[in-house]
């Protein structure tokens, strides 16, 4: 019995040998008349669309911008699972960056650097989840660059969202020792420019190279284990996941990592090709996992906002 990795290089193979399908203008794409059927299989698209060859049906024709617009909302496809399990996400953390108010969230006396740490985490959550379902819309975009381009988009957002969510937790974890919290940020963010110029390179973009950017990814969430050892250290278990939060942290890090493997593995289409081309393929398992540790993430936030104001040694914040 042939090993996934023949069956994954057989099926690359054939990729290469199928023809492109034709491109539609938005016109073409939403007439039913002379288009009645809405999607192709993975044998009428051009191999450069194509990320996961464990899908074999619901895919978009090629098409420009407006018909990828239409099709979030008018038709069911492969992509409208990943589409929608970002996009709503997405709009939501919108609104709480706009709206949360942290003084509501403690007894202590909050200041604006709590409401600035809180707009940011979720400026770059809905960054990272609309630029995702802003990806998963492009990928029937009839234009390689265009696909390369928000293909990038997503990568970047996911770098943000770590840098991001990492900021924030180390803002909270050092609320009282501003030169490690200087030191831990610059590296967090370090790590994180060096993996946005590998990440944006179109090379890495191709199907071949998943394993190398979900190392990369995880690499940079495994990074946040460093504090967490630190707040133990100097905290003790019981304050530092139950006080200060951070067994919802280490939830949200699991969240991220396990939809990671998932996706990376591509499990479980990988076991039986064809039967999740609609629901639960490891690409919307990882969306959901995403979306849950966005979540997660936020309730660790709000315990340990509270600790830093009414239980934490110092009486001053340390300013970002």
């Amino acid at each position: 019995m042939p090993s996934p990795a023949h069956r994954f290089l057989s099926l690359t193979l054939q990729l290469k040998r199928w023809k492109m399908a034709p491109s539609l203008t938005y016109k073409q794409a939403t007439d039913t008349q002379s288009h009645p059927k809405w999607t192709v299989t993975l044998k009428d698209i051009p191999s450069w669309h194509c990320d996961n060859v464990y899908i074999l049906t619901g895919y978009r024709r090629p098409q420009d911008w407006r018909g990828c617009v239409h099709s979030i909302y008018a038709y069911l496809h492969n992509e409208t699972g990943n589409i929608h399990t970002h996009l709503w996400p997405g709009v939501l953390s919108l609104y709480f960056m706009v709206t949360v108010n942290p003084s509501q969230l403690t007894s202590g006396r909050t200041t604006w650097v709590d409401s600035a740490v809180f707009s940011i985490f979720f400026a770059s959550a809905a960054f990272s989840l609309l630029s995702s379902a802003a990806w998963h819309t492009a990928t029937a975009h009839q234009s390689p660059e265009v696909c390369s381009r928000c293909n990038a988009l997503d990568y970047v957002g996911i770098i943000i969202l770590n840098a991001g969510s990492s900021c924030s937790s180390l803002y909270y974890g050092f609320f009282c020792e501003s030169e490690t919290l200087s030191l831990y940020s610059s590296i967090v963010l370090l790590l994180n420019a060096a993996a946005a110029f590998v990440i944006i390179d179109p090379e890495y973009a191709k199907p071949t190279h998943i394993a190398l950017r979900t190392t990369i990814f995880i690499g940079l969430g495994a990074f946040s284990v460093i504090p967490v050892f630190h707040w133990l250290i100097v905290h003790g278990p019981a304050t530092t996941l139950t006080a200060m939060g951070v067994k919802w942290f280490i939830l949200s890090g699991s969240a991220y990592i396990g939809g990671a493997l998932l996706y990376a593995n591509r499990i479980p289409e990988c076991f039986h090709p064809g039967t999740y081309d609609y629901l639960f393929n490891s690409h919307q398992i990882l969306h959901v996992c995403v979306a849950m540790a966005v979540y997660f993430h936020y309730k660790f936030m709000s315990i340990a906002l509270d600790y830093s104001h009414t239980q934490s040694r110092c009486t001053q914040p340390v300013f970002l």
